[in-house]
């Protein structure tokens, strides 16, 4: 069972990463102005760290995740800790998803992107709508806190 879930473990981590970085790129590519549709580098409001910032912390545990079925101490984890850190990822990427259809969404009907307001993370689209990201911002950034913390309890020993 653990070695089963720590195949798991590796396979969500890269499962992320390739979302993170699709988004990355998204975020990243020219809206109708020529300006990129988000600055990756800009803090999260409510938080003291950018989107780049996530995807660094997702990328460094997709790596080190995949030696994970190389050790030989998989035994020496507690179960728990195996499946806190798979269901850690698990909401991470519900998060990520939830923040990229959702962008993605209003983007398509609104008419593309108007302004991104970094102060109050609102969009306001080229159809005059405004939307606060706040919330779906912050809850990817607060998720990749708790994967975080899960990584590290099994880091310590695998």
């Amino acid at each position: 069972m653990r070695k089963t879930k720590i195949d798991e473990i590796s396979l969500g981590a890269n499962d992320l990463v390739t979302t993170a970085t699709e988004l990355l790129e998204f975020f990243n590519s020219s809206g109708e102005d020529g300006s990129p549709n988000f600055n990756v580098s800009k803090a999260i409001h409510g938080t003291d760290i950018s989107y780049a910032d996530c995807v660094s912390r997702i990328a460094s545990i997709a790596e080190i995740a995949d030696k994970f079925g190389n050790s030989k101490h998989f035994l020496m984890v507690p179960a728990n800790r195996i499946t806190q850190l798979k269901q850690r990822i698990d909401e991470t990427q519900k998060h990520l998803d939830t923040l990229g259809n959702q962008f993605r969404q209003i983007l398509k009907g609104g008419g593309g992107l108007q302004l991104f307001n970094y102060d109050n993370f609102h969009l306001q689209t080229t159809n005059g709508e405004n939307h606060d990201f706040r919330s779906h911002f912050k809850n990817f950034s607060d998720s990749t806190e708790t994967l975080l913390d899960a990584f590290y309890l099994v880091l310590t020993v695998l």
